[in-house]
């Protein structure tokens, strides 16, 4: 029940009994599927951990390698337990940038994220301590923490990281914040939506119409909590291999059975538009 693949120094483990894989020491609990006695695993396992592209032609699955950045992506992790709260957090930390500088700028903008989580928990879990402290007898289930990454873009010198931030504070259900960034590696620039498109083109608009469009291929518009109307100038977004992809958070658009929707947007609907080499 347990499979290794190993390539020039990397190394990942997939515990099928548990649910969970080991990528280079960060461990993601968000499995493949069981069918028939085999596992997959969907496509973002291949490319955000295996540095592969996967595309589809067709009846065909094609899969070809990409040229990443020359860096090393090292995962971090911190663990606490204590009688009210369970917190794991782990965060990537980059090296083998030629400057040391901006090497230490996207490092600290990166662990700042992970800190805040954990300084989330801490102050759900005082909270959870006074409740009790006055009485409180509802949920008898400690407050929990699980900050984790996925690198979903690592080429051309630009790095884009997503993030989950779940907290649980006692009761019926947890939640989930996504956050991401996106760095230009030579400068330690974080780029925001409108960096990655020229200036006069109307990215918003072609933006919005392709995630309505997906919205209503989805079927996804009847059970909307809200009209969707237009993305915000400080739209979340994240770039992938093939993809400028934007998403929403819980409760933002949908009912919380949706979890955090995204809307992948191939670059060639831009056409002239971007500004980067992806």
């Amino acid at each position: 029940q347990l499979v290794t693949l190993s390539k020039s120094g990397n190394k990942i483990e997939l515990f099928l009994k548990e649910n969970k894989f080991v990528a280079n020491g960060q461990e993601v609990y968000d499995f493949g599927k069981l069918l028939n006695g085999k596992t997959y695993m969907d496509e973002s396992f291949y490319e955000d951990f295996l540095g592969l592209k996967v595309s589809r032609d067709g009846a065909y699955i094609k899969v070809t390698e990409v040229q990443g950045n020359p860096i090393i992506i090292t995962p971090k992790k911190e663990l606490l337990k204590t009688d009210f709260l369970t917190s794991t957090v782990q965060y990537p930390e980059v090296s083998g940038l030629q400057d040391a500088e901006i090497e230490q700028k996207i490092n600290a903008e990166i662990k700042a994220l992970a800190e805040q989580a954990k300084n989330e928990g801490l102050k759900n879990a005082d909270e959870m301590i006074e409740w009790m402290d006055s009485g409180y007898t509802g949920s008898p289930n400690k407050c929990e923490t699980y900050f984790n990454y996925r690198i979903k873009y690592n080429s051309n010198g630009i790095l884009s990281v997503v993030f989950y931030n779940y907290q649980y504070t006692g009761g019926a259900q947890g939640t989930t914040v996504q956050s991401s960034k996106t760095f230009d590696l030579a400068s330690g620039r974080e780029y925001q939506l409108k960096d990655l498109f020229a200036e006069e083109t109307d990215y918003v608009h072609t933006i919005n119409h392709e995630v309505k469009k997906l919205m209503q291929e989805r079927g996804l518009t009847e059970s909307m909590l809200s009209p969707f109307e237009s993305i915000r100038a400080d739209q979340g977004f994240y770039l992938t291999n093939d993809a400028l992809v934007i998403y929403f958070q819980q409760y933002e658009y949908f009912p919380y059975a949706v979890g955090i929707p995204e809307f992948e947007i191939e670059y060639p609907v831009f056409q002239e538009m971007l500004l980067l080499k992806i």
